[in-house]
């Protein structure tokens, strides 16, 4: 099922060891993968136009590309529904990219301007199929006239049309798919595993995972974990969860809908009756729901607050 990208891809993809992985093994080229990736560097996507008009990429990359090409550019865009004019507009933010750069003097010593790859990331449920070539979009000129105009090619992985054998091991961008494509708890105990093995030592790559198992489970599963839950569910031993893990995430959504029911209470009681006492706090934070239940049922009656607490 295609999910928003906006809070995990964004934040998995503005790290450089996930572009890394996706340059080097989602993108067929032994030029790309002898690159420097310890140059990565991400830039503003960000453009003014001559006209100033705003335009944003979703995200842009560079990488050191040595002599002769000094920085390869790489523009990414995230898409979960087909666009049929994606090309015309992958081909508008690269001119705008070379426009900034001109505008920067960021130009070659022969005063060219560093190239640009473009690469559309595409997770929707039906397979992708608007053209990737802005010549197939625009009706060609006749008489030769066709050399004459605009040709741009960019790159579209449909991650959900991936099989098995273009998903490396030991590589994230591959990690993230199969996450994406995960159909079962089992299949998510076994990435869960993968990825807390792999990501031991990166706190921030793990938290980054989490929010798109967080996004797995609560748009599949009806769930409502946060993804810092799904960081401790991470924690655990995943050897012991196993098929388990319902009972586990079935757990937390209750921790979630109580903790929500007291943090309410907090609210009620303090518009009512003022700042609330830390004992009071207390009481609540560690309450049954039963018993939040019960006070709020009794503060609709309460006169003082400690008419709430009665038994």
């Amino acid at each position: 099922m295609a999910r928003d990208y906006d809070a995990g891809y964004k934040l998995l993809f503005a790290m450089p060891e996930m572009m890394r992985d996706l340059l080097r093994e989602f993108i067929r080229s032994d030029w790309l993968r002898a690159l420097d990736y310890s140059t990565l560097e991400r830039v503003s996507g960000n453009y003014v136009a001559d006209n100033m008009r705003q335009r944003a990429s979703d995200m842009v990359w560079r990488v050191d590309a040595g002599d002769p090409w000094g920085h390869l550019y790489v523009l990414l865009e995230f898409q979960s529904t087909i666009d049929r004019y994606m090309a015309p507009r992958m081909a508008t933010y690269t001119a705008l990219l070379h426009q900034e750069l001109v505008r920067a003097g960021q130009v070659l010593p022969d005063r060219r301007v560093p190239a640009a790859l473009s690469i559309v990331l595409y997770n929707g449920d039906t397979p992708w199929s608007a053209c990737t070539n802005i010549r197939d979009v625009v009706v060609s000129l006749p008489n030769g006239l066709a050399a004459c105009q605009l040709h741009q090619q960019h790159t579209l992985l449909d991650i959900n049309r991936l099989s098995e054998a273009q998903l490396p091991d030991d590589n994230l961008a591959a990690l993230l798919f199969r996450i994406e494509r995960a159909a079962d708890y089992d299949t998510v105990v076994s990435l869960m595993i993968e990825c807390r093995t792999r990501l031991r030592h990166e706190p921030k790559l793990k938290l980054a995972f989490a929010n798109t198992f967080a996004a797995l489970l609560c748009g599949q599963r009806g769930s409502v974990l946060t993804p810092d839950q799904v960081f401790q569910l991470m924690e655990v031993d995943m050897q012991v969860v196993g098929a388990n893990l319902q009972r586990f995430t079935h757990k937390l959504r209750e921790e979630a809908r109580q903790e929500g029911e007291a943090r309410m209470l907090q609210k009620q009681l303090a518009e009512r009756f003022g700042s609330l006492h830390a004992s009071v706090v207390q009481r609540i934070e560690i309450a049954t729901p039963e018993e939040l239940e019960r006070w709020g049922i009794q503060l609709l009656r309460a006169e003082v607050i400690e008419d709430v607490f009665r038994a």
